[in-house]
């Protein structure tokens, strides 16, 4: 057997600096195929940084060999940081202060994001009643997969950037908060 096996990296994703790097339920676990079988697959981490408000960029490349010695490799990106905020983001005028405690009885709340439509970037705020894991993502009218980010997040407000070059092209799209304890889906314009 000469031929390298496949590997598949899984997304880059941005993790809470609280959060454990070797939790591969956060960051993902690559995918390694080969005709004669996996004899390994492992990871070794390149780490920049160390200030969680400006963000721990750590670079981890897959290694898979195969059962005849041969290997492949791809790499993923990972970022820590600190994702808590300490207020909620309530700046949609349309938004009450009655809106905020319904919603704090549920589980989890998604808010609009600010500013709808935006131009070049849109902050999306977000509550959560406990610690979880949760995934962000934003699709297409057409249902295609934009953008997409795991993390664990803790109890507490939360709030994230999308910027234009997240996005393909000007039009409507549909972002979606997805944890263990809830889901709530709201709609946002890209001039």
């Amino acid at each position: 057997d000469y031929q390298a096996p496949k590997i598949t990296c899984p997304q880059d994703v941005t993790i809470d600096c609280k959060a454990s790097l070797a939790d591969l339920s956060l960051t993902g676990k690559a995918i390694a195929l080969d005709n004669t079988g996996i004899f390994d697959l492992k990871y070794k981490d390149s780490t920049v940084g160390s200030d969680c408000k400006l963000g721990i960029a750590t670079t981890r490349k897959w290694i898979a060999e195969d059962n005849g010695g041969n290997l492949a490799s791809c790499t993923q990106k990972i970022t820590q940081k600190t994702t808590t905020i300490v207020a909620p983001i309530i700046s949609n005028k349309n938004t009450t202060y009655k809106d905020f405690i319904s919603k704090k009885e549920k589980k989890v709340a998604l808010y609009p994001n600010t500013p709808n439509p935006f131009s070049e970037q849109t902050s999306i705020a977000y509550w959560l009643k406990e610690n979880t894991v949760v995934r962000i993502e934003v699709w297409s009218v057409t249902g295609g997969l934009v953008y997409q980010l795991n993390q664990l997040d803790t109890e507490g407000y939360h709030s994230i950037e999308i910027t234009k070059d997240m996005i393909p092209k000007a039009g409507v799209y549909f972002y979606r908060l997805i944890a263990p304890i809830g889901t709530e889906t709201h709609k946002m314009m890209v001039e």
